[in-house]
């Protein structure tokens, strides 16, 4: 970061208001973006156990001969 830009922000306060809004900004952005990424595990995670369940299927299926 820039030290002057840190001198300036310290000795004036200029950096109170815009600095916080954009601090809540980037927070709020983070949590959606945390959200997201686990709804987008829960959904992979959930096809994963859907593709098992059907290669498990599928092998029974082999196995006992019904379905093939």
């Amino acid at each position: 970061m820039n030290k002057a830009f840190i001198k300036e922000g310290v000795r004036t306060g200029s950096c109170d208001i815009n600095c916080t809004s954009l601090h809540q900004a980037k927070v709020q952005q983070l949590y959606r973006l945390d959200r997201l990424l686990q709804e987008e595990s829960g959904t992979l995670q959930s096809l994963q156990q859907d593709k098992v369940r059907a290669v498990l299927d599928y092998h029974e299926g082999l196995l006992y001969g019904i379905g093939v």
